[in-house]
Formats: C-alpha cells, structure tokens, sequence
C-alpha cells in the first residue's frame, strides 16, 4: 500500500504553466518512489474532476503527460487510477483515497475526466488499446453487477461510456470560445471543456488510425450489451424525449439524434461537436445513455472505414459472431456501423425486408456494407440446416426481382434521376452475389431458371386471350427505362446468370441449358398447333427469345461436349426456322445467331468425327436436319441448306445427232460419247431425219462435260 500525501507537487497544479520543462530532480523523485508516483496521480485527477476552467484543465493535463515522458512508470498508474474509478467495486482499496473524495456518480465530474484521458492518450501516455482492454471492458462486462441496485456500479459504467465517447469520436474543430484572452463579459457563458490546442486533436485522430479491429468491435459489444441489459420494458424513450433541448441533444456529447435518412452513407456521417457540461446525462436512464453512445461512436467515418479494411475479419468468431451476442444485435451492430442515418428506420424490418431493401438500393460506394449484411447473415446459419435453405430462396428471389423480369408493362412518368439510380443498382447486382458464398449463387441459378420457365412469355399469353383482352405486358428493361434494344434490356441479368455459373459444377450448366431447351421446345410446340401468329403477336416473344438466346451463348460450349446435345440443340435452333419462329426479315439479329450457333455444331460434329473413327454423329446430324428441311423453301432456309452438303441432283439433257451417222454406228456410239452415262431407256423416231436419245446424268457430271 503506498501512502498518500495530499500536498505533493500542489503548486504545479495550481499554476501548471510555471512548470514548464520538467527538472531531473523531480523526474528522479517520482521513478525512485512509488509513494510520490500515488500521490502526483491522485492528487492530479483529484485536480481535475475540481476544475471548472477549460485552460486550466489542459494545462494540467500537458503538464502530466511531460511528467509522464520523464518517468514511464506513471503510465500504469494513469491506468489503475481510471480503472478505480470506472469499476469501483472490483479492486476494492485500489486508489482508495481518490475514490473518498471525488463522487463518480456525480456526471460533472465526467466531462473534465474526458478531457484529460484525451490528451493523456494524444501524447502517448498510453496507449487508446490499453485503455480499452485495461479499463472500459472490465468495467462494462462487470454489467451484472447492476442487479445488485450498487449505484456506484452504474457511476464507473456511465464515466465508462462517457470516457469512450470522447476518445473514439472525431476531435472537435476550432472553437474560438477557447482561444479568447480577453475577460469575457458577465453574459457570456463559460467555454464548454474540451481540447484546447489542435495538436492534440491531431494526434487524437493519430490515434484512431492505429488501432486496431479488434479494440474498437470489443468496445462497441460491450456498450451494445450494457444498453440492452439495462433496458427497462416500457421505460425506453427516444433521447430526443429524454433530454430535450439539453446539451446531449445539441452539444458535444450528444450531437442531434434525428439523423436524416438518405443513400449518402460516406457523405454524411456524423461529424464532431462541442462538449456538454454533463448535466443531461443524469436525466437518461444508464440504457439510453450507453445506446447514444453507441450511436455516436458507430457513426464515426473512422470507425466504418477500420470495419471495411479488414472484412474477412469481420465476421470471425470473435468479432460479430461472438457467442455473447445475439443474431439481432449482431446484426443491429454491423448496421449501425454502416447506415448509421438509416439504422433506426431499419431496426424494425424483418430479413425479408431487408434482403429486399439492400438489393433495391445497391451503391458502388455502398456495395462493401451490402455484402458484408448479407455475409453476417449466411455466416450466422447453420450449414445444411432449414433456416439457411429458407434465407437462400429468399435472397435468390429478391435478386431476381430486382430485374422485374414479369412486371406488366406501364408509361411511369420518366425521373431521370430515379431512372439512373435504378440504373446504377441493377448492374450492381452480379458483383454483389459473385463475393457471396458459392451456395448463394447455385439458387440464384435455380430460382432464375424457374421465372424464366414460369414467365409467360409465351403460353401465358395464349390462355389470357381466350378469357379476357390481354393487358399489354413487356419486359421491363432493366437499364430502367420503358423499352431499348434486348442486349441493352438484359445484359444486366446475363451478367448475373453468367457470374453465377462460373463457379458452379457442371451439372448446374447443363440444368440451365436443359431449362433453356426446354422452353424453346415448348414454343416450338405451339407453333406445330397453329399458334404462330399468336406467338409473332406476342410483343414478349422476342424479348424472351433475346434473353434465352443470350443465355445459351454463355454456356454454348458446355453442349458442344455432349454428342447427344450437339444433336438436339441443332435440331431444335433448325426447328425454331422452319416454324417461322425466327425469320431473316423480321428477326434479323436473332437469325444471324442462330445461322452462327448452327454452323458451328455443324463443324464441330464434323470435326469430333475426324478424331474418331468409330463415331458417325456428323452424317446423323446432317440427316435428322436434311429430314426437318425437307422440301419447305423459303429466304431463311436457304441460309440453313448452306450448311448441308451439296444434294445429288439429276438433269435430262437430250442429244441429237443425224440419224445416218447413228445408223452407221449401229446404236452404241451414245455410250462412249462425252463419257456420259446412258438413261434407263432410250426413245428412237424417225422424224425430220433426226436421232434423239434422252440422257440422264448426274449435276456435278456436267461440269466436265462443259468444261
């Protein structure tokens, strides 16, 4: 135990200027005796809870941050002084004497306490780590000690809060209030307390840059987990209720909690304010006070921008899914970090809602936050469990809806600043999902296959007639405007199905191309039935064509590895012109993809059969496609017959010669003539003295007869 002397160095802390550079011989006392160390720090802090003075009081505290650069051993000392009185009741004797003369539960006593922590900490008397994990934490996680109804207890946790607010908000700008020299006036009120000099602000701010993750998420548990604990049912009111027009709600310590609600996170973060005398912190309950805190220090740019520098950390064990937190908090915690101007209007949503609204509001300045809401989310799941497979079908399905893929068609009034929004959001969708977990992107895929299969496209259209006049229905374009061309239309949501089956297996590509087929082939269907001009009526069918089209040509060479297939994909895109689906005048672009995917199966089944003998799915190929051609015509499928060999096509040509040079010959001189092969019969008259002889050759056979 040391012993206490009251007057020791008294004089520097009634003049602490005159103190100026700290002699060795006063240094050489405080590191030879432990009992001069107790009382300059009791005598010191004892000082400072009694000053009312803002110059005064930073003056103090620059004096002891010099006498601590003389003797290292009063930074400990700085620590259990703090300590003592942030958690009184566990180190009993500890800085006893301190704790005999000053109040904790009196609040006027924190700000000035507030100050001086600050400019310790500036000038690296200690660390801001240290303090954390040496005083604010054992005296917030000692919360339970509160049910003993110690008020001493709830004095150290609100000192506790009232000390972090201070340390971890942005240092305050200039305030001329405290630069004046000259007497202020009887009406003038007194500067509030705060830092004097912009030096140690600065290096305040140092100081946040250079702690840690870790640090800062203990921190913010621990007041979450106080501002619960001490919530009293039906005692809970706004702060805004609590302390009117009190200096929580205007000054420093309490900036205006009615934060506006807007997209503009990084903009409009809170910033710094001047200080309060503290008398509105006795008027809330010690749960209201711990949750504006919370607020105030998640609100800070600093504190979002050490979150975002280490995501994978983030959602570790001993971060946001520590077991000490529930899902709720730990979720309410991440978003107050970073919508802190939206936290409160979201608190009440359930997770549909807000899977919904982070998808509907994606910013690329945003877009970290959004994924890492939705990764805390998957990541609070337990693997193959019911819960997770439920989250997954509702974020794929609020993924999807974002391109309203099925909305019915409308004139809205154009809002170009809406549109561009929207805009924006859409296409930010498939970076978003790509960052996700592999299982997030797999139900994507299957609940996109399933709209695209129940969309109406096509046979919707069809039963809507025969009850009532269709509405007139088109997709939406996703670049958010009323119509555009179909690359421009989905190019937002071929991103998304793309991205997607980057990462999946193969049996997920060939279930979307055998979704795709399946679909077409549907089409094709109603076209052999005599619904074509319902279909080309259809101003959907083309849209859903496009998409469908677009797809295909994202995963056209997971068929072309399948013989089987290469067949079926052929026959259906031949099937798709025959039927008047797809026309060179009226779907040009679409014909000229499909000329393109037809030619190069074509090829590519040629060529897979010069590698292997043994397989004949090329000359298959060319019949099944020679059978659906047939002998239809037409300016599309002539396209189509340049890609099928030559045909073997006969000719009659009749030759004549005079009937005495073949008399002569005795009739087989028509066999050796222009190696030509002689018909099935010949037909001989006597008429006008001629010799006729019908010929039949081959087509190809003529070239060299002409030649």
């Amino acid at each position: 135990m040391y012993v206490y002397n009251a007057q020791y160095m008294q004089e520097l802390f009634l003049n602490p200027k005159r103190a100026g550079r700290i002699d060795s011989a006063t240094a050489k006392q405080l590191n030879e005796n432990g009992n001069n160390r107790y009382s300059f720090v009791s005598n010191a802090v004892i000082q400072v809870c009694r000053e009312t003075d803002n110059e005064r009081l930073n003056d103090i505290a620059i004096m002891c941050a010099e006498m601590t650069a003389c003797c290292n051993s009063l930074a400990s000392e700085w620590l259990g002084v703090l300590l003592a009185l942030c958690c009184p009741l566990s180190h009993p004797g500890y800085y006893s004497d301190v704790l005999n003369q000053l109040d904790i539960q009196d609040p006027s006593i924190h700000n000035a306490l507030a100050v001086f922590t600050c400019i310790l900490i500036a000038r690296h008397c200690f660390s801001l780590e240290d303090f954390v994990g040496r005083v604010a934490l054992p005296s917030l996680l000692k919360v339970k000690s509160l049910d003993n109804g110690e008020a001493r207890a709830e004095g150290g946790m609100r000192l506790t809060c009232h000390l972090l607010l201070r340390l971890f908000r942005t240092a305050e700008g200039p305030q001329p209030g405290l630069y004046s020299v000259g007497s202020p006036s009887i009406t003038t009120p007194r500067p509030p307390l705060g830092v004097r000099l912009s030096c140690d602000r600065h290096l305040l701010a140092a100081a946040h840059r250079n702690i840690h993750l870790g640090p800062v998420l203990a921190v913010l548990k621990a007041v979450l987990i106080v501002g619960d604990a001490t919530a009293k049912e039906g005692a809970e009111l706004s702060l805004s209720n609590i302390l009117g027009t009190s200096d929580l709600h205007t000054g420093a310590d309490g900036p205006n909690l009615d934060l506006p609600t807007n997209a503009d996170v990084c903009g409009s973060r809170t910033t710094h304010r001047q200080s309060s005398t503290g008398n509105a912190e006795s008027t809330a309950t010690l749960s209201a006070f711990a949750n504006h805190v919370l607020r105030e220090i998640c609100s800070q740019q600093w504190v979002l921008e050490t979150c975002l520098c280490h995501l994978e950390e983030l959602c570790d064990m001993d971060n946001l899914l520590d077991p000490l937190l529930s899902h709720s908090q730990a979720q309410r915690l991440l978003r107050m970090i970073c919508y802190p101007d939206a936290a409160a209007g979201i608190d009440g949503l359930d997770q549909k809602a807000m899977i919904n609204r982070i998808l509907e509001n994606l910013d690329m300045w945003t877009l970290r936050m959004s994924w890492l809401d939705l990764n805390l989310m998957f990541r609070q799941l337990s693997p193959n469990s019911q819960e997770l497979s439920q989250w997954l079908d509702t974020v794929a399905k609020a993924a999807i809806d974002v391109f309203q893929l099925n909305a019915p068609y409308a004139s809205p009034k154009h809002d170009d600043k809406k549109n561009e929004k929207k805009q924006n959001s859409i296409w930010l969708v498939a970076p978003l999902v790509s960052k996700l977990p592999s299982a997030v992107q797999g139900r994507v895929l299957k609940v996109a296959g399933q709209v695209l299969e129940n969309g109406g496209w096509c046979s919707d259209q069809q039963q809507q007639q025969s009850q009532q006049p269709p509405p007139k229905i088109r997709m939406r374009s996703c670049l958010g405007g009323d119509g555009g061309s179909a690359p421009a239309t989905h190019r937002p949501f071929l991103s998304l199905v793309l991205t997607c089956l980057k990462g999946q297996e193969e049996g997920q590509r060939e279930g979307l191309l055998s979704s795709l087929q399946q679909q077409l082939s549907q089409l094709v269907q109603m076209a052999k039935e005599g619904n074509l001009q319902e279909i080309l009526d259809n101003e959907r069918t083309l849209d859903g064509l496009q998409l469908r089209f677009a797809l295909v040509g994202g995963v056209f060479d997971a068929f072309q590895r399948n013989p089987s297939a290469t067949t079926d994909w052929a026959l259906l895109l031949v099937q798709l012109v025959t039927h008047g689906l797809i026309d060179l005048h009226t779907h040009s672009d679409l014909f000229t993809v499909v000329v393109d995917m037809l030619a190069t199966l074509v090829h590519s089944a040629k060529a897979t059969d010069s590698q292997d003998d043994s397989k004949k799915m090329y000359p298959n190929l060319l019949k099944k496609l020679k059978k659906e051609v047939g002998e239809r015509q037409g300016a599309s499928l002539q396209h189509i017959r340049q890609l099928l060999p030559l045909p073997r096509l006969t000719t009659e040509i009749i030759a004549v010669e005079p009937l005495s040079s073949k008399m002569k010959n005795g009739f087989d001189s028509a066999d050796k003539k222009h190696d030509l092969q002689v018909g099935i019969f010949i037909c001989l008259f006597a008429k006008y003295g001629a010799f006729v002889n019908i010929v039949i050759i081959v087509t190809w056979q003529s070239y060299h007869m002409f030649n």
